[in-house]
């Protein structure tokens, strides 16, 4: 899902990454996230994506590509 061209616009609009951008949107929804990395730098990542929010359309619009499955 990171290369999808939807999630790559929102990471350069929030100036994060796509990673950050999936998992922003899966808490913005309230859904539990663990994240898992053994990598301070990905940890910290993984954190700064609570730093931004979108909009309720953009939730929307990525709600279509949920598949309602972990990899």
């Amino acid at each position: 899902m990171m290369k999808l061209p939807e999630i790559q616009l929102l990471a350069e609009k929030y100036q994060a990454t796509p990673a950050q951008v999936l998992l922003r949107f899966l808490t913005q929804q309230g859904i539990v996230v663990i994240p898992k990395s053994m990598n301070i730098d990905h940890q910290k990542s993984n954190l700064d994506s609570l730093g931004f929010t979108m909009t309720d359309e953009e939730i929307a619009s990525l709600r279509k590509f949920d598949k309602h499955h972990s990899n």
